[in-house]
């Protein structure tokens, strides 16, 4: 049995330019259609948006106040926590996690230029010619100190709610 198949190309047949001048004007017409709903469509999402931001901005606020206020008492209470960073608590888990940032001055990028191999110098500089952070911060102690820059560690407070069901 023969099986069927449909032509790969399914054309309008036009055998004058008026007729082309006719596809064009519908053309035109869909695109509009399609312009119109795609409008549409982002007015929607823009309201969308609005309101969700007017919902959502004062439950933030909240949820920023009580993390200052968590914050605040952990601190207050830290003798609490012992040697741990992090207290788990029934609903969620509170404590301190470390974060590194690199700082450099502003005779770090020469340094950089002079005392490293080609390799590691590229890696350390980025186009601009600013120091690379992100590439400071594999390196160890030591190099950062012959380039004048430094590790600094601090403990951020940080919160972790269980999620829970809305009902």
């Amino acid at each position: 049995m023969a099986k069927r198949t449909k032509s790969k190309t399914d054309l309008i047949q036009i055998e004058t330019f008026d007729q082309a001048d006719k596809l064009l004007k519908r053309a035109s017409e869909l695109q509009a259609s399609i312009d119109q709903a795609n409008n549409e469509l982002t007015a929607m999402i823009d309201q969308l948006k609005s309101h969700t931001k007017d919902t959502v901005g004062p439950l933030q606020l909240e949820i920023d106040k009580i993390t200052k206020s968590l914050q605040a008492y952990c601190t207050a209470n830290k003798q609490e926590f012992g040697n741990a960073q992090s207290k788990k608590l029934n609903h969620g888990k509170l404590g301190w996690r470390r974060s590194s940032s690199i700082t450099v001055r502003n005779d770090t990028l020469d340094l950089i230029k002079q005392l490293f191999k080609p390799a590691l110098k590229k890696v350390c500089i980025v186009v601009k010619e600013t120091v690379s952070k992100d590439a400071l911060a594999d390196l160890t102690d030591d190099q950062l100190t012959d380039i004048n820059a430094r590790r600094n560690h601090k403990n951020i407070f940080f919160i972790e709610p269980e999620k829970v069901e809305i009902k």
